[in-house]
């Protein structure tokens, strides 16, 4: 070692070597060497730890000055053996050091640490702290309940906002399903609020609402009644007053509204005018309307030349016409409400008579009809009545009364042995007509097949001795006579169709109209001639009246277009609300309009014989066929522009048929 010299010697040697001396510094100086180098690393760790502290640099010297020390009493174990006394001096050297520099450092922090809070003190401020650390706790916990309760009103607020949104949707969607006409309007007059059946109703969209004053839609003749309204109401905020007045709606209708209007009120102030309305212009309309029908109704009843009453289930009467009051000593027809038999100047048997006829109608739900006798009137007068009565049911079926209808047949009574003599009278007529009808059936045509027979001998036995004309009257004569006999095969069709019953069935007229082109076609195929035939034209009708009918008017069509090279044809069907229409249709010779009154008279020709053959009988039987069956028969046409005939069959009788 450097510092090592032989002079020196250990201290062990210096007290030569006792063991029990050598022991003592030994051990002490070993205990407190650790002891200072414990204590060192102590400080270290506790300002590792704390790195808080205060005065960190005196520690540190501490630390310093510990350390040092320390390493002095381990030198001094080394010197009991070792003479390395210029390390053990060098070690008091930079010991002394330390020494120095901490006790400078030392001065001025002694007034610093005596500066320092003494334990009371700090005491004193450990609990102020610990107050202060309850304060903080406790106004965290009051800012965390503060924040849960503002999470919470802030929950709330959403809820609640979401739930006035929702009551504001459901309202709005309230308001726009309402049939009612709602509106809201400012004091001034401006609408603020309307709803879709308002917007319906007038025919204005949320654009013309918008900015749009009440004063636009109300009827000028309502606007001084409309403004002493709203003075009331602005006077007064708590009425709710009737009103009824008229709207123009976009389009310039009248709308006529009644119902309700009130003020909306914040502070005792008025801010709006609520109105709900409804829209009465089509029940205002109806009840007139119905006024009108019951007024109507009331007129055909007491027109009506019969006597008329209703009664409830108990008999007792519900009104009458006029003549029925007039017949039973009343005054007017309402005084006839709530009376009953017994209280009308019947005798006891009519009573009684009038009563059984009601319970056998009300009871049993069978009408009455025809039941003849005679009724003491309330001058005392008896006559002959006819009644009919017939229950009065209500929607469910169920039977509320009964309805009297009584006409007046003293004058048949008195007059029915001359009706029976008319009979007989006409009974004799009709035989008398069947008689002529045989006549000319079978007598008149006699002399007419002699006169064709002897003329047509004429020309075959004496043609030779003839000269043109005597041959031109003869055939002139023989002409005369088929025409003459098909005249009167004409005429006993026309009598046959005013004479013969009527038998009804289900006739498919396109059927036979093609039977009966067929027919003709056959008759001249040379002809070209266009057929156009509606498809099942169904009627319920006579089968030998409408062959008669559709076989004159297509005899008729084929006849008068038998100058033209080329013909058209048709049969077809006009539908209608009413009866429909079938019409036959050509486009031949047609007709002067200007005579058509004569065209279903007997005998009444528009062409000449020579024009076209005919016997003017033909349409004066189609018209008497057709208003036989309750229909109407006309006809169209202009000259050489052809014709159409027109003809009806009812439409129960069409409707019994399809």
């Amino acid at each position: 070692m450097m510092f090592h010299q032989l002079m020196y010697v250990p201290q062990g040697e210096c007290a030569l070597w006792p063991t029990n001396l050598m022991s003592l510094p030994l051990i002490a100086d070993t205990l407190m060497g650790i002891a200072y180098y414990a204590i060192a690393c102590s400080l270290i760790y506790f300002l590792q730890k704390r790195k808080d502290i205060p005065f960190t640099s005196i520690f540190l010297l501490f630390v310093a000055f510990i350390v040092v020390g320390g390493t002095n009493h381990f030198i001094d174990v080394w010197t009991l053996w070792h003479p390395d006394y210029w390390l053990s001096g060098t070690v008091k050297v930079i010991t002394a050091g330390i020494v120095v520099s901490t006790a400078l450092q030392l001065i001025p922090v002694i007034p610093q640490v005596l500066d320092l809070p003494s334990p009371a003190h700090l005491e004193q401020i450990n609990q102020q702290l610990q107050q202060l650390q309850q304060e903080i706790s406790e106004r965290k916990q009051a800012e965390q309940q503060l924040q849960q309760l503002n999470q919470f009103l802030g929950l709330n607020l959403r809820e609640r906002t979401a739930a006035l949104v929702k009551q504001e949707i459901q309202l709005h969607a309230f308001l726009d399903n309402a049939t009612d006409l709602i509106q809201s309007v400012s004091p001034e007059g401006k609408i603020l609020f309307v709803n879709q059946a308002w917007k319906t109703t007038l025919g204005y969209n949320d654009a013309d609402v918008d900015q749009m004053s009440v004063s636009r839609i109300i009827h000028p003749d309502e606007i001084a009644c409309f403004q002493s309204v709203i003075q009331q109401l602005l006077t007064t905020p708590g009425d709710v007053i009737a009103v009824e007045t008229k709207f123009i709606a976009k389009d310039g209708r009248e709308i006529l509204v009644e119902g309700n209007i009130n003020c909306q009120l914040e502070n005792g102030q008025p801010v709006a005018l609520r109105w709900i309305l409804n829209d009465v212009t089509q029940y205002k309309k109806a009840t007139e309307e119905l006024q009108n029908s019951k007024l109507f109704l009331e007129l055909i009843l007491n027109t009506i030349p019969l006597y008329i009453f209703w009664k409830d289930q108990e008999s007792v009467y519900q009104g009458c016409n006029e003549r029925w009051a007039t017949m039973a000593g009343l005054a007017s027809s309402e005084q006839v409400v709530g009376m009953t038999d017994q209280q009308l100047p019947w005798t006891d048997d009519e009573r009684e008579w009038y009563l059984r006829c009601d319970r056998k109608v009300l009871t049993t739900g069978q009408s009455l009809l025809n039941i003849q006798g005679q009724q003491t009137q309330a001058d005392g007068q008896q006559k002959w009545r006819q009644a009919n009565k017939v229950p009065i049911r209500d929607a469910t079926g169920q039977i509320v009364g009964l309805l009297g209808i009584i006409a007046d047949i003293t004058k048949r009574q008195h007059t029915g042995g001359q009706l029976q003599q008319y009979t007989s009278q006409l009974e004799v007529a009709n035989q008398e007509l069947e008689a002529f009808t045989y006549s000319v059936s079978h007598d008149l045509r006699a002399p007419l097949r002699a006169i064709n027979g002897f003329s047509q001998a004429l020309l075959e036995d004496y043609g030779d001795t003839l000269d043109e004309t005597g041959k031109d009257y003869c055939n002139r004569i023989r002409k005369n006579a088929s025409r003459m006999g098909l005249l009167i095969d004409n005429l006993l069709t026309l009598s046959r169709v005013a004479r013969a019953a009527m038998h009804y069935v289900t006739i498919n007229l396109s059927d036979l109209v093609q039977e009966l082109a067929s027919e003709l076609q056959t008759s001249a195929p040379h002809r070209s001639v266009e057929w156009i035939i509606a498809p099942d034209a169904l009627v319920y009708a006579d089968a030998n009246l409408m062959r008669i009918v559709l076989n004159n008017l297509l005899q008729n069509a084929w006849k008068f277009t038998s100058y033209h090279p080329t013909a058209r044809i048709e049969f077809g069907v006009l539908q209608q609300d009413e009866d429909p229409i079938y019409f036959i249709q050509d486009d031949g010779a047609g007709f002067d309009l200007a005579y058509i009154q004569m065209l279903f008279r007997v005998f009444q020709r528009l062409h000449t014989i020579h024009e076209f053959p005919g016997t003017g009988i033909g349409l004066a039987t189609v018209e008497r066929a057709i208003h036989r069956h309750g229909g109407k028969v006309w006809a169209e046409g202009a000259v050489e522009q052809g014709a159409t005939f027109y003809f009806t069959i009812p439409k129960y009788l069409h409707s019994v048929a399809t």
